[in-house]
């Protein structure tokens, strides 16, 4: 009908009509300048009755209304240009009118040698090449508009066999804005972040710092409380202490009285018993008599023995350990209640050491003591038993430098027991289980100290309800090397007194 409503004149020769009928097929035809700055695209239907081709209809549509009533609004949130090319290149369709037909590849002068335009000239061919892309270049188009910086994103569109190319693009400046505002809003909202840390870490140091000085003013009134706690404990040692050593001597000069009061009991006892002979009635009572006079005498001089107190150094000399043990059971056999079994094993005789003749029977008298304490109450059996070992069975923690054999004795009871959580702090000055009054705390930890000074050791075990066993090692010395360790001990002695 050759209307063309959105044309005041147009030369209708462009469409080319002739050449789109006799294709004879409908969609999209051509992209067509109508006028210096608009374009249209050519939509043909050809109208068939049967095979044959009756005609064809031609329809121009305004590109600059699909611009403006699909594009445009797009273009409505910030400086976004939507900017179309057709297949080679030519701008049909920009939101600045002046730019319709402009062609960079055609219009710009040396685009691909001159330095300036390698940015643009390198984007537009990654435009034509491939189908979608981005890209940061410096827009020329021969003072059309002022040069500028540009960011783009494109893509191509097929129709019909051929190629659109649509590119949106936007200031380069208006990009790096928008990226140094956020850079600086999250710069202050990161320093603030740092800032609420920092103040954080501070307030947990200070409630760290402050704890740590509460626990350490805690720390140091329970270390006071402890020291007092110690000192008055230490004054109550020291007071019994003096009170054992008051006893000690009180105990000697009795020992002394008595010893003088038995000696006229013995001496006429003897001198009635002799002059009547056995012939009389009463020989047998002074008999009995001058017997418990003897016994008497003889605990006298065992409790003067180890009550006496040593000035100096001990005096070390060769002792006979199976002696010594049969003296010291030979006293605690007179001590000995009717509820307790005394059982000796002495494998071996012979056994000498170096060491102290008082001291060495102390150790044996607290043990046996301790054994029939603990049997107090229930009775049972104290069994005492000697033997000799070799270094090699010696306990682990026991390691002397002496060589050759040591002499190993036990003392070992039924009684009470004692507690696990209790053995390892019974040889502790003044460490004692008993009630106040009826022990010193003193016995086992200066049995442990008399054998460390004569080369020993002493061990431990105990089950509550069944029994202890106090083990002690010794070592054995033969005649020779006695008089080697007495004249060595010997300068020893007049060095300390010098």
């Amino acid at each position: 009908y050759n209307s063309y409503p959105f044309l005041e004149s147009f030369e209708e020769s462009r469409v080319h009509l002739d050449e789109l009928t006799s294709r004879k097929q409908s969609g999209i035809g051509n992209v067509i300048r109508v006028s210096s700055t608009q374009y249209a695209l050519t939509l043909v239907n050809t109208v068939m009755d049967g095979n044959d081709q009756i005609g064809s209809v031609v329809c121009l549509l305004d590109l600059d209304k699909v611009y403006e009533d699909y594009i445009q609004p797009l273009e409505s949130e910030g400086d976004i240009q939507i900017i179309v090319k057709n297949d080679k290149g030519t701008v049909i369709m920009h939101p600045e009118k002046k730019m319709i037909q402009f062609n960079p590849l055609r219009d710009i002068e040396n685009l691909d040698t001159l330095p300036q335009y390698a940015g643009m000239y390198e984007m537009l061919q990654r435009e034509y090449s491939q189908e979608e892309g981005t890209a940061i270049y410096k827009a020329y188009s021969n003072d059309i508009l002022p040069a500028r910086e540009e960011i783009c994103a494109f893509s191509r569109m097929n129709l019909s066999g051929t190629s659109w190319y649509v590119s949106a693009v936007m200031p380069y400046s208006d990009v790096t804005h928008t990226v140094n505002t956020n850079l600086n809003h999250f710069a202050l909202l990161l320093t603030l972040v740092m800032v609420l840390i920092a103040a954080s870490l501070f307030i947990i140091y200070s409630l760290i710092k402050n704890r740590e000085k509460l626990q350490m003013e805690a720390s140091w009134l329970r270390n006071l409380n402890h020291t007092l706690e110690e000192l008055q404990e230490s004054r109550e040692e020291v007071r019994h202490y003096q009170k054992i050593q008051t006893i000690g001597s009180l105990t000697s000069e009795i020992s002394h009285e008595f010893n003088n009061l038995l000696t006229p009991i013995l001496g006429l006892s003897e001198f009635v018993r002799n002059r009547l002979g056995p012939e009389s009635e009463y020989y047998e009572d002074l008999d009995e008599i001058h017997e418990a006079g003897a016994r008497a005498k003889e605990i006298i001089q065992q409790i003067l023995h180890f009550s006496r107190r040593e000035n100096g150094p001990s005096t070390f000399t060769v002792v006979s350990l199976d002696g010594v043990l049969f003296d010291s059971l030979k006293m605690i056999s007179m001590l000995l209640p009717s509820s307790v079994t005394l059982r000796k094993e002495i494998l071996d005789e012979k056994m000498n050491v170096f060491g102290s003749a008082t001291q060495i029977p102390q150790v044996v008298l607290n043990l046996c003591s301790n054994a029939l304490q603990a049997m107090e109450k229930t009775g049972g059996t104290l069994t005492v038993m000697m033997k000799k070992v070799q270094r090699n069975e010696l306990p682990e923690n026991y390691q002397p430098a002496r060589k050759g054999e040591f002499a190993m004795s036990s003392v070992q009871d039924t009684g009470c027991g004692i507690p696990p959580e209790i053995l390892p702090h019974i040889f502790d000055p003044f460490f004692t289980t008993k009630e106040d009054g009826e022990g010193t705390g003193l016995g086992l930890s200066v049995v442990k100290d008399i054998l460390i000074s004569h080369g020993g050791c002493i061990t431990a075990d105990s089950t509550p309800e069944k029994g202890s066993c106090f083990t002690f090692y010794l070592p054995l010395i033969d005649a020779d090397a006695a008089a080697d360790e007495q004249l060595y001990h010997a300068e020893n002695s007049a060095y300390e007194k010098k």
